[in-house]
């Protein structure tokens, strides 16, 4: 297989909906479910291939895997996660990509300035 230049390093997101038990999922693509059921090729099979931890996130997204279960693959970065989590929390506002990472940014970067700030106030105390 030819390697494929990298353009982007995240892959692409799943959108997340609701089931009918009311369970927060990634829509499953129809096409990677027949392949399973009909493929000969089992999760567990793929499970022992060692493909990239991104086509790992990419590929439980596809087949349609709770946005809970999602956060406890030992795979999942935590901006996966989070990434997936604010963009189905932000429908509503009707944001794009790029606005969904840069909230997730400032999120990031609000969690960090706490944590320093407790470390410097911990050092100052001491």
């Amino acid at each position: 297989m030819a390697e494929q230049k990298k353009i982007n390093s995240l892959q692409p997101q799943q959108e997340l909906a609701l089931d009918e038990e009311g369970v927060l999922r990634f829509r499953n693509n129809a096409m990677v479910e027949f392949l399973l059921d009909n493929g000969g090729i089992d999760i567990n099979h793929l499970a022992s291939i060692p493909f990239s931890k991104e086509d790992r996130m990419q590929f439980a997204q596809l087949i349609g895997y709770s946005l809970s279960g999602y956060g406890d693959l030992p795979y999942v970065t935590d901006i996966s996660y989070d990434m997936a989590d604010l963009s189905f929390n932000n429908t509503e506002e009707n944001l794009s990509k790029l606005e969904i990472e840069n909230k997730y940014l400032k999120k990031e970067l609000e969690r960090k300035n706490l944590l320093l700030s407790n470390i410097t106030n911990m050092i100052e105390n001491s």
